[in-house]
């Protein structure tokens, strides 16, 4: 039930601007004010792994603009074979200097293989479906995801929880 209502619910442009305004209004201290941010999430195919796969891309303003994209890799929506839990993990291309709006460029994603892509299984998001079927959501394990924040240099630990419904995709 999760991949089925994944699959149909994760597609489209989302953004981040009601968030992103509605903390400006209210003053909310800038190291926790949301970042207004867009996302184009469009359902692919691959036979290189299992799963529902959705190609994802962030920009500042909404643009399919190179110079305005600032992130870009796959959602992969699985069956994990050892707890049998429905999983999200982003897999990230290896070599993203050169891959934008491949939703445009399906042809690109066909001549990959699993080994053009990084991801960190401990960040996984492990989910689960509300008793009314209409929100699928799910956190990371507590202190688990831990990263180089790319600014600074220091250990980062993310602790993220996602929240989707047919029209929202919460992150």
């Amino acid at each position: 039930r999760i991949l089925t209502a994944v699959k149909t619910w994760v597609r489209g442009r989302y953004d981040s601007s009601e968030q992103y305004e509605r903390d400006l209004q209210n003053d909310v201290p800038e190291t926790e004010q949301h970042r207004l941010m867009h996302q184009l999430f469009v359902p692919v195919e691959v036979s290189f792994t299992d799963g529902v796969l959705i190609y994802q891309q962030s920009s500042m303003d909404g643009t399919e603009d190179p110079d305005w994209i600032t992130r870009r890799g796959l959602l992969q929506f699985y069956v994990n074979p050892e707890t049998g839990m429905v999983q999200q993990r982003e897999l990230d291309f290896k070599n993203s200097e050169n891959v934008f709006n491949v939703h445009r460029k399906p042809e690109l994603l066909a001549s990959l293989t699993l080994d053009d892509f990084t991801w960190r299984e401990n960040c996984d998001f492990k989910l689960s479906m509300s008793a009314d079927g209409m929100t699928v959501s799910g956190p990371m394990d507590f202190g688990a995801c831990r990263m180089e924040n790319p600014g600074s240099g220091e250990d980062m630990i993310a602790e993220d929880k996602i929240h989707i419904t047919p029209d929202e995709y919460w992150f």
